[in-house]
């Protein structure tokens, strides 16, 4: 005699109270209905997720700068020298920073303009990057920004030249 199908315990229990399997209609309806009703909260949580995705990622928050590498060139010595990176919030709600952007090292030095922590929807800012300029040669830096924008982490490099400054007699 061949096996019946496993039936869900959901299936079983009104099967049972029908009558064991007195009538197989009442049990296919049963389990059509079952998969019916899982069918469908399967498509309602796909669905809810799709538009929760599209609300929280309209509604976001986004840091966006000119560029994510910049090169400063041939520098001559300087003892400090001052370099401007301009970002705008392309998102639809207030972008606010976390903390203040770190540095690679200790010889340079990155804040907010003005210490300002939150900017508004399509609000420009800039990021103060300092940096010493004692040694002599190729540089290259990372600046880490940390917002609560999507990527809650930006990582920016920062390259330059430091070139030996000629005395003229």
């Amino acid at each position: 005699m061949p096996q019946k199908p496993a039936l869900k315990a959901h299936a079983r229990r009104h099967i049972r109270r029908a009558g064991r399997y007195s009538q197989p209609t009442n049990a296919l309806i049963i389990m059509r209905n079952y998969i019916n009703i899982r069918a469908r909260y399967i498509f309602q949580s796909l669905f809810v997720a799709v538009l929760l995705t599209l609300h929280l990622n309209g509604f976001s928050q986004n840091i966006e700068f000119e560029k994510d590498t910049f090169d400063f060139g041939e520098i001559h010595y300087d003892p400090r020298v001052k370099q401007y990176l301009k970002f705008r919030n392309t998102g639809a709600d207030t972008l606010r920073f976390l903390a203040v952007p770190k540095t690679a090292c200790g010889c340079d030095v990155a804040s907010n303009k003005d210490n300002k922590m939150a900017y508004a929807p399509g609000e420009e800012g800039v990021v103060v990057y300092a940096f010493d300029t004692r040694g002599y040669g190729k540089y290259r830096k990372t600046i880490t920004i940390r917002t609560n924008s999507t990527e809650e982490y930006k990582v920016l490099r920062v390259k330059w030249e430091i070139i030996p400054t000629v005395k003229q007699e």
